[in-house]
């Protein structure tokens, strides 16, 4: 079934093949992911598609109490992120891809960066888990 969505503004195109893949796991906002202690969930929105609807993710803008350095280096210890595999991490930007050794079809996509206010910085933390191809979201 084609799904078509819109995050931050992109329009994105995939496949699912259950009907509603994200009630497997629980549902959103997801916590199929591991969040750092601390994490406090500012926005979020499910990834739906079609009618009747069918939720394939979910994606949170998160507030951390740390630096971005130390948001990221959370994920890249393998024992903060049991039965997810790491499929890329860069660092100089603070962007990783996992997938889920589990859930078939699984994804977490992870991006931290600062926001500056005036006179004041926070850092924020970007996550999406869905069931589908990760490289159609854009923004």
């Amino acid at each position: 079934m084609p799904i078509l969505g819109v995050v931050s503004g992109a329009t994105y195109l995939s496949v699912a093949t259950d009907a509603q893949p994200m009630a497997s796991i629980g549902g959103c906002p997801s916590t199929a992911f591991p969040l750092p202690a601390g994490s406090t969930v500012d926005e979020q929105a499910g990834l739906v598609s079609d009618w009747p609807p069918h939720t394939l993710g979910c994606w949170t803008a998160n507030s951390e109490i740390g630096t971005e350095a130390a948001a990221f280096a959370f994920y890249m210890e393998p024992s903060n992120t049991p039965g997810w595999a790491v499929v890329y991490a860069y660092p100089q930007t603070r962007a990783a891809r996992f997938s889920s050794v589990t859930h078939r079809g699984l994804f977490a996509d992870v991006s931290v960066d600062s926001v500056h206010l005036i006179g004041h910085s926070k850092t924020r933390l970007d996550l999406s888990v869905c069931f589908c191809n990760p490289d159609r979201f854009v923004g």
